[in-house]
């Protein structure tokens, strides 16, 4: 096959038929389009077990883009199958709640944080609780990746929620409970984190280490998925406060970070352009959070848009 004229169809095509090929008869392969954080369109194979309540989406795109550098395999459509078959460990998980047993499920769901606006298609379909310009929206831990930073989990659909028998304010306070736990916070310096070294963070009592010096911090969780949502950890930010001696900046950096900054004569105008120029050139679209930089107010508690 001449991997630098075969579109983008056609390897999806194949992809599937080699992935199914290599599964046999026990399960199902089906492409599929995904919508995605912030409208994000993404092909996707969908991989379920005969009889299974869960499926499977391993996205693709990225792959395609990946065939120019594998002109030496000699058959680099079965070479990204077993790719596939190895990223199914930590694939997004496509619950079917006719099917899936909900039972002690509560203690797996845990909230993630999204922009409003860029999702508003998907917001139709989900529970959520609106927060700042964000929107808190709910998802079920089904496999934590043992030790890696990928997890497994499926959003909480409509549906889902209906099968839970769970209130959103339900959900919330299930979820305001197990995310701690489930993702632990990370609270690091900036110049810890750029050089993979002196990582200062929380620990399990969740003690701040010496992160006072340094202007910018991190904060997140010890996946680094998700993290932005750490913020909403309950007396997280007054812990920060207190650390410090000050109300600071949050900085939405993804939807896997914000970053803490402590110098208040900062211009909000010129962090929101800042913001906005590294959402626009920096990051990959569905990693965006924010554009707009928050405040937090240690005498409130409260987080505010500046």
């Amino acid at each position: 096959m001449d991997n630098s004229m075969i579109s983008f169809e056609d390897f999806a095509v194949a992809l599937r038929e080699s992935v199914a090929d290599k599964l046999g008869e026990s399960s199902s392969v089906v492409l599929s389009s995904v919508i995605k954080n912030n409208g994000v369109e993404k092909h996707a194979l969908v991989i379920r077990e005969n009889g299974s309540n869960i499926a499977k989406q391993v996205y693709i795109d990225d792959m395609y883009t990946q065939l120019q550098y594998l002109l030496f395999e000699k058959d680099p459509i079965s070479y990204m199958a077993n790719n596939v078959m190895d990223s199914m460990k930590n694939a997004v998980v496509e619950i079917n709640p006719e099917m899936f047993n909900f039972n002690g499920i509560t203690d797996k769901i845990y909230f993630t944080l999204i922009n409003r606006k860029k999702n508003e298609t998907l917001l139709k379909s989900v529970p959520f609780i609106p927060y700042l310009d964000l929107a808190i929206v709910f998802r079920i831990l089904v496999d934590n990746g043992k030790g890696t930073e990928s997890i497994s989990s499926a959003l909480i659909t409509n549906s889902i929620q209906q099968h839970l028998e769970l209130l959103t304010p339900e959900l919330y306070e299930h979820a305001k409970r197990n995310t701690p736990v489930l993702f632990p916070v990370k609270y690091a310096s900036m110049t810890g984190m750029l050089h993979d070294m002196n990582m200062n963070f929380f620990g399990e009592d969740e003690e701040i280490h010496d992160t006072k010096h340094d202007p910018l911090c991190v904060l997140t969780n010890t996946k680094s998925v998700g993290g932005a949502a750490a913020l909403l950890y309950p007396g997280i930010l007054k812990k920060i406060a207190d650390d410090i001696g000050q109300d600071f900046y949050i900085l939405p950096s993804s939807i896997h970070e914000v970053i803490i900054l402590k110098n208040l004569a900062a211009n909000p105008k010129d962090l929101a352009e800042m913001i906005k120029g590294i959402n626009g050139s920096e990051l990959i679209p569905e990693d965006v959070l924010s554009d707009s930089p928050y405040i937090y107010d240690s005498e409130t508690d409260e987080v505010r848009m500046m």
